[in-house]
């Protein structure tokens, strides 16, 4: 069986986007759910503090952490913001982890860095007309026709 319980490493973690959420997001939260705001510096410094990267290696600018460390920051941001946390968690998880783990090195080191460091905010496109958000229903797909893909 997995361990519930936190390690030190991951209790310091927590401890630490606790503080950063009091101190940053608790102040903002209201206005983000009352006026559908989205504070874009709040990003960047959710970046300097490592919380957009946590799974992603080192040399990229990420904390070379586990699933479960982001994890633990996700749950402290959603105690004062579910909203922001799901944005954190589409922008780490979704897309930029999925960068790190599929990319190419030429990618990894272009992108990797700025979202990492919250100065671009990543996306992931998954809707079809015939699939809606479901991953497993989308029927798109790219074929290489010699050096290029079409549209």
């Amino acid at each position: 069986p997995v361990s519930t319980e936190l390690t030190p490493e991951e209790q310091d973690l927590a401890s630490a986007a606790r503080r950063f959420v009091q101190r940053e997001v608790a102040p903002l939260a209201e206005r983000m759910d009352r006026d559908d705001y989205f504070p874009r510096e709040l990003f960047r410094k959710l970046g300097e503090e490592g919380f957009l990267g946590p799974t992603v290696p080192e040399q990229y600018g990420g904390l070379g952490l586990s699933y479960r460390a982001q994890a633990v920051i996700l749950e402290e941001i959603a105690r004062e913001s579910p909203a922001l946390a799901l944005s954190v968690g589409a922008h780490s998880n979704l897309a930029v982890d999925n960068l790190a783990r599929n990319g190419s090195e030429a990618q990894r080191e272009e992108f990797l860095p700025p979202l990492v460091r919250g100065e671009k905010i990543a996306a992931l496109a998954l809707t079809e007309p015939n699939a809606g958000s479901d991953a497993v229903s989308l029927r798109t797909r790219a074929e290489r026709r010699g050096d290029r893909i079409p549209p």
